[in-house]
């Protein structure tokens, strides 16, 4: 196959895009190397970071050429994961030309968004809302959790100033929505704590987090490592904006200890586990198959934790199995329906997180019990760490079974 500079420029924007979806490293430069060899290109080398990729070949002429490219905006994207990377496999497959694979590009690039803007605000919204009854809230919670979840994420997280900036997006949408949680409860006899949990577990970055494990799993250590920090520094963003607010109005509403058992009812539990792991995908732009398949993985992760709860068994025991859940679920559900695995696992794992950990580490800074503080942020982090390393274990053995001789 002649090798054209619109086969290239294929390859390159295939390339940009998935790193500017949030795709995981090795995701981006196999879809390099499959497409690079597909427009006949030699010699393929790609180099990826989050933030940029240099991809080096050799031309039918064996003139050799080097492309770097800066990725300066970054937004997870199932829609675009998921359709570069079936739209990489029919090409290497020769099922579309170059011309049709640039045009579907083109057509995925100008149209990001998989729902109507309306849609994906009710699910998140809706998802903020299920979330505050998993950690300790009631009928009236969820009701205050989804208002402010519309206007936090529906009005304050579209404007351009907080939706293109990173770090002062998570600042705003903490502080506004502990502002509004709290200011909002002279309207509603709710509980301002479960609602502001709620916010802060959607708006977590759960998709660094996820993709960082799975880079460090697959070897790129430096792009692991990367993504680790920046999810550090962005809940570091999120929870100071909550925090803040804490402080400055004196809110000290306290919930009961986190012991991983939600409402204290196991069917109620997982339906709401199901409901807000398909709402959380349908956020992130997973298409209409992903959907359902999402609920089904955060139902199960759900099950195996409340189980293990229920037996008796420690809370970051009871984490991991359901961690692993999430994540060997998301493996299968992923080849069934030939979508990326990041299109479930973090949809499933989402239920799990200890926001009630994070809450209380919060509000004891707020009021300056540093200890009592400390021993929080140390309890949820142990959480977050137990919850990634069974994703991790999953991650390493599919990953070993796939490279193995």
């Amino acid at each position: 196959m002649k090798v054209v500079v619109s086969s290239v420029d294929l390859v390159v924007k295939a390339g940009q895009l998935l790193l500017s979806a949030g795709a995981e490293i090795y995701r981006v430069e196999e879809t390099i190397l499959r497409m690079g060899q597909a427009v006949g290109l030699k010699d393929i080398n790609a180099y990826c970071t989050p933030t940029g990729m240099i991809f080096s070949y050799y031309d039918e002429n064996g003139k050799s050429w080097t492309v770097v490219r800066r990725i300066t905006r970054r937004a997870f994207n199932v829609k675009h994961i998921a359709g570069i990377n079936q739209l990489s496999r029919q090409f290497a497959a020769g099922d579309i030309t170059v011309q049709e694979a640039i045009e579907k590009l083109r057509r995925l690039e100008e149209q990001p968004r998989q729902y109507v803007l309306a849609a994906n605000i009710g699910a998140v919204a809706s998802s903020t809302a299920l979330l505050s009854l998993l950690n300790g809230g009631n009928g009236l919670d969820l009701l205050a959790a989804f208002v402010v979840g519309v206007l936090v994420f529906g009005v304050i997280g579209q404007l351009p100033v907080v939706a293109q900036v990173p770090f002062f997006r998570e600042l705003v949408i903490g502080s506004v929505s502990a502002a509004l949680a709290i200011a909002g409860q002279s309207l509603m006899p709710y509980h301002a704590a479960p609602v502001i949990t709620g916010v802060v577990l959607v708006a977590l970055p759960g998709a660094n987090l996820t993709n960082s494990i799975r880079d460090i799993v697959a070897g790129d250590l430096i792009a692991g490592a990367t993504r680790a920090l920046e999810s550090v520094a962005l809940s570091g963003a999120l929870f100071g904006g909550v925090g803040a607010v804490l402080a400055l109005t004196g809110y000290l509403h306290t919930l009961p200890e986190w012991t991983g058992a939600g409402t204290g009812n196991g069917a109620l539990d997982v339906a709401l586990a199901f409901f807000a792991g398909a709402l959380f995908n349908l956020h992130q732009q997973g298409p209409p198959s992903s959907i359902a398949a999402a609920g089904c993985a955060a139902l199960l992760a759900r099950t195996v934790h409340f189980s293990a709860i229920s037996n008796g068994a420690p809370v970051a025991l009871a984490l991991f199995l359901g961690a692993m859940t999430a994540a060997a679920a998301s493996e299968w559900l992923a080849r069934w329906l030939r979508l990326p695995v990041t299109a479930f696992v973090i949809s499933g794992f989402v239920p799990l997180l200890p926001g009630l950990w994070f809450y209380h580490a919060l509000l004891a800074v707020a009021v300056g019990d540093l200890g009592d503080g400390f021993r929080s942020i140390f309890q949820g982090a142990i959480g977050v760490i137990t919850i990634g390393s069974g994703v991790a274990v999953v991650t390493s053995v599919v990953r070993y079974l796939k490279t193995r001789p």
